[in-house]
């Protein structure tokens, strides 16, 4: 059971944009490196991965009921399950009834899904191209209301002069300003690969995988993506290897989403060791688990979803981000690198050119 809901947790983190850090930084970093780019919103991401993650979560069902719980569940008794019931129906009871702070935020939080969902879905007219200047409204906007609003309605209204439903103290000591630099970080590393030259590098140097078939790289990254999250956190993980993602889609010449994506929610993926993610850690120190117990149902967990993933980056992905061809705003990205990186250079770009273009003297 434990399991079951550290599995769940992992998965249902990418149903959503805001779901884990990973998927942040895939938008930040698709918003800086190719502005123009439409395809990729709140609405089309959850129409593409609320699927995937359903499917994931059924596959982990399946295999936890008739695979690893032969091995891992001892002998149970309906009186103890009963007792579980019964604990269960009395803490909920204990919660009482909904307070107005509670209400406004279940509200808060629901407009502002509603707002981004309806803002750019694609299928139909969102609400920025209604308004003048609507060009302006960022994904941030919603958030940054409500935010707003948080602060201003009071916690209690029979209580005038009261305090807020937030205060700026528990805002500050709670938020994960970790994100925030990683975002921040992923931004400045890609920003510096296009400086530096590296991005014009990498582009010519891994024109070289046009060989592979494309369903062979998904995997591989898809999967390398998963294995590296197990040792770290998976938002550093996207920040370090989202930015050379996307300009290895560029040389190849695919969609950037198309391996993009994968590989973001592969972070996710993270299923066999207790320091890949909090549910993981919760669940091994509550289980009393050893590390050989929880690596190898994660192990096949871990196939099983990456499999899932790139069927389904191949099923509806194509369709709903327009992965077919490589976009225009992403061959003006081409240009705009090869340019910025070495204007005297010629169409194929060398490691020499590349380091004379940046000043560089090889010691002797």
């Amino acid at each position: 059971m434990l399991l079951s809901v550290a599995y769940s947790a992992n998965i249902g983190g990418t149903g959503s944009l805001i779901g884990t850090g990973s998927n942040l930084v895939l938008k930040g970093l698709m918003d800086d490196l190719f502005p123009e780019c439409t395809e990729l919103t709140f609405a089309t991401w959850m129409l593409y991965n609320v699927p995937t993650m359903v499917i994931c979560v059924f596959i982990g069902w399946i295999y936890l009921q008739f695979s690893a719980r032969k091995a891992m569940r001892g002998p149970s008794s309906g009186a103890s399950e009963e007792k579980v019931r019964e604990e269960i129906s009395r803490r909920y009871h204990d919660l009482g009834p909904m307070s107005f702070a509670e209400w406004c935020v279940t509200f808060l939080m629901t407009s502002m899904i509603l707002l981004w969902f309806t803002m750019k879905p694609q299928v139909f007219p969102g609400w920025v191209e209604m308004i003048p200047n609507g060009k302006l409204i960022r994904s941030s906007t919603p958030s940054m209301l409500v935010t707003f609003l948080l602060f201003v309605i009071p916690k209690n209204p029979r209580k005038p002069g009261g305090r807020a439903i937030i205060t700026w103290r528990e805002a500050s000591e709670r938020a994960q300003w970790g994100i925030v630099i990683l975002i921040g970080g992923a931004m400045c590393l890609a920003e510096g690969c296009k400086q530096s030259g590296l991005s014009a590098m990498l582009v010519t140097h891994l024109k070289s995988l046009d060989a592979l078939p494309n369903l062979v790289t998904v995997f591989v990254l898809c999967f390398a993506a998963s294995m590296f999250t197990e040792v770290t956190s998976n938002t550093a993980v996207s920040s370090i290897l989202l930015p050379v993602v996307c300009e290895m889609a560029i040389a190849i010449g695919v969609h950037p989403l198309y391996l993009a994506m994968p590989v973001t929610i592969g972070c996710s993926f993270s299923f066999m060791l207790p320091a890949a993610t909090p549910p993981n850690a919760i669940v091994y120190e509550l289980a009393k688990l050893k590390i050989p117990d929880m690596a190898k149902p994660g192990f096949f967990m871990n196939m099983l979803c990456v499999a899932v993933e790139v069927a389904m980056i191949h099923a509806i992905g194509f369709p709903i981000f327009g992965l077919g061809t490589l976009p225009e705003w992403a061959r003006r990205t081409v240009t705009t690198v090869s340019s910025t990186a070495a204007p005297n250079a010629t169409d194929a770009f060398t490691l020499p050119t590349v380091l004379t273009a940046l000043n560089y003297t090889q010691p002797t």
